[in-house]
């Protein structure tokens, strides 16, 4: 079985088919302050849709933030909401904000989870030039609702932190993922698919020009 696998690089949006098997998780649901601090899946649409996409993405990538501001809303509005796919978010940080926010943002609950991947990559360029990008973090977890102690207590978790690179290496492994975004598509019975073309479409119309070349 193969699958297509989608990498939005600075050149190119790049296409290449990789072997891969499906993996479902149960929602999440929001955690109390004091209890334990675990990771959880994150996704939108029906659980029963026809097609399911993985997205692996950098909290500190240019290309995901462009992908996240000019080419998701498209995808939530004619795909996800439409009930056509089922989407998941997955991380792949590609230095240590990256994975500080990746941290952060799975300790929200799983209603904010997309609201406050949106706001990190809309603020990017701000918390990431920021010497203190952790700080700048916490504020941004704040006005999610998230108080001060319980974001410094995500940010320093080591299991969360763990879980995440463990994904990470998986996805390398599996799926021979290297760059973000990347996605892979999969049909309802988890079986890897080659192309989920109105996917594709979306992204070459919507796809920020300077991220494409």
């Amino acid at each position: 079985m193969r699958v297509l696998l989608i990498s939005a690089m600075v050149s190119m949006l790049a296409f290449a088919a990789l072997p891969a098997r499906a993996e479902m998780a149960a929602p999440a649901t929001a955690e109390a302050k004091t209890e334990a601090i675990e990771w959880q899946e994150r996704s939108l649409g029906d659980a029963d849709a026809p097609v399911t996409v993985y997205e692996y993405a950098s909290m500190t990538c240019g290309h995901c933030a462009a992908f996240h501001e000019t080419v998701f809303p498209h995808v939530k509005s004619e795909l996800i909401d439409t009930g056509k796919i089922r989407f998941v978010y997955r991380d792949f940080p590609l230095n240590a904000p990256a994975a500080k926010a990746a941290a952060l943002a799975r300790c929200m609950p799983e209603q904010r989870f997309f609201p406050f991947v949106s706001s990190i990559f809309k603020t990017q360029q701000s918390w990431i030039m920021n010497e203190n990008y952790e700080e700048s973090l916490i504020k941004l977890a704040a006005l999610a609702g998230v108080d001060p102690d319980r974001a410094q207590a995500c940010l320093n978790d080591k299991g969360l932190e763990t879980k995440i690179m463990q994904l990470m290496q998986e996805a390398n492994t599996k799926y021979n993922v290297n760059s973000t975004p990347s996605f892979v598509f999969f049909d309802k019975d988890g079986n890897p698919m080659k192309d989920f073309k109105p996917f594709t479409e979306l992204m070459e119309k919507n796809f920020k020009h300077d991220h494409k070349h």
